[in-house]
């Protein structure tokens, strides 16, 4: 037995050893609730004797239940114990913590990337406080894990473990747009993005931090938060550009400019864009050049300027054109765009033309988006054309 452990056994003589190995559990994680589960690992118990060791202080007051198998600290235990002070934390624990913790959050990714088909149960790994089989397991697990996995990340930093947290971090934003409760937390995704901006920083490592910012700018966009989507995709883009990283950089704008458009914001949205087609002429960037005129037409869609919209997707159309390696599908999306619009401007002949152009590019590569463009083709002079996806580009 450790001194530190045998002194508080003298401040708590009616728990014994396990006891207060789980007492210093809440303060090695910094955490407001543990489960037995979490508390067992960290303690290094057997479960069996964890939730003995917890009954106890749950009888003696010292702890309280905030749901089943989870608990926290009791205002009394400060003045009859105290938590152990941060010299004295065991950095066992707490490694322990964090390398639990990540192995189920590496399952509950498994899981939800398998697009919700049960593993074999040879290859389940008992995470938490549940066994995660299915979908909806991974989202419980992370939904109820929400807080003490931020408390992961924080002690993987100090402990000079900030790949470790930079993993844990992107893994964590990966499943933030398959867990409602997780996207729609506003409150938790800043704190996520807090922590995994301060591992990158402590870690010197530019390039994840970029991709942490690109990241968390994603689901707040996805969770209509663009303001937040706006200032993660600027400081991505900063770092991108200062790194040198031309595709990184021009995904970032690209998808900065989808967050205007999105928010309605669209002379900022062609800022981005006109900005980008600069930088790929500059590089010699024949694709993302394609690409960025192409964003500007769908824009000037969106922005009613369909004479502008026009001159753009045409100029979009050439530069697919002029392309050493085709891009099939995003060529015939620029076509599609354009033939909508020769068509409410009761060009059907223009319109239809650029619709045989977009299945000649799809028919051996997508059956699915060919068959719409069939649809178009179809279409009567005059009649109204189906809808899209995007409403625009399909």
């Amino acid at each position: 037995m450790s001194d530190e452990h045998a002194g508080r056994d003298r401040d708590l003589p009616a728990l014994g050893p396990a006891g207060a190995r789980v007492v210093d559990c809440f303060a090695a994680a910094d955490a407001e609730a543990l489960s037995v589960e979490l508390l067992a690992v960290m303690a290094d118990l057997p479960v069996a004797d964890a939730r003995t060791a917890i009954d106890g202080l749950l009888a003696a007051g010292l702890l309280i239940r905030t749901e089943h198998d989870w608990v926290r600290p009791a205002p009394e235990l400060a003045s009859q114990s105290g938590l152990a002070p941060p010299e004295r934390v065991d950095t066992q624990s707490r490694r322990q913590l964090v390398t639990h913790l990540s192995a189920g959050v590496e399952h509950a990714t498994a899981l939800l990337q398998e697009q919700g088909q049960r593993r074999p149960r040879s290859t389940q790994r008992r995470t938490g406080h549940q066994s995660i089989d299915t979908r909806a397991d991974a989202i419980t697990w992370l939904v109820t894990h929400r807080a003490v996995l931020l408390a992961a990340l924080a002690v993987a930093v100090q402990d000079g473990d900030g790949e470790d947290a930079i993993r844990l971090a992107s893994w964590l934003w990966s499943l933030v747009p398959v867990t409602p409760a997780l996207l729609n937390d506003a409150e938790w995704r800043d704190r996520l993005a807090r922590a995994g901006e301060n591992a990158a920083i402590h870690s010197r490592n530019p390039h994840a931090l970029g991709l942490l910012l690109d990241l968390s700018s994603a689901c707040a966009a996805q969770a209509g938060d663009f303001a937040r989507a706006e200032e993660q995709r600027i400081r991505s883009t900063a770092i991108w550009r200062r790194l040198g990283e031309h595709d990184r950089l021009v995904a970032a704008m690209n998808a900065l400019g989808v967050v205007y458009r999105d928010w309605g914001r669209l002379h900022r949205a062609l800022d981005v864009y006109f900005e980008l087609i600069a930088e790929c002429q500059l590089r010699d960037d024949l694709r993302g050049h394609a690409r960025a005129l192409h964003a500007v037409g769908l824009t000037m869609i969106t922005a009613g300027r369909s004479d502008s919209a026009v001159e753009y997707l045409r100029r979009a159309d050439r530069a697919f054109r002029a392309m050493p390696e085709p891009a099939l599908v995003e060529h015939a999306h620029a076509a599609v765009a354009l033939g909508r619009i020769y068509w409410r401007q009761k060009q059907f002949s223009r319109a239809r033309r650029c619709f045989s152009t977009a299945l000649a590019l799809l028919v051996d590569v997508d059956d699915r988006a060919a068959d719409r463009v069939r649809a178009l083709l179809s279409t009567q002079d005059g009649l109204p054309l189906p809808s899209s996806a995007d409403g625009t580009a399909q």
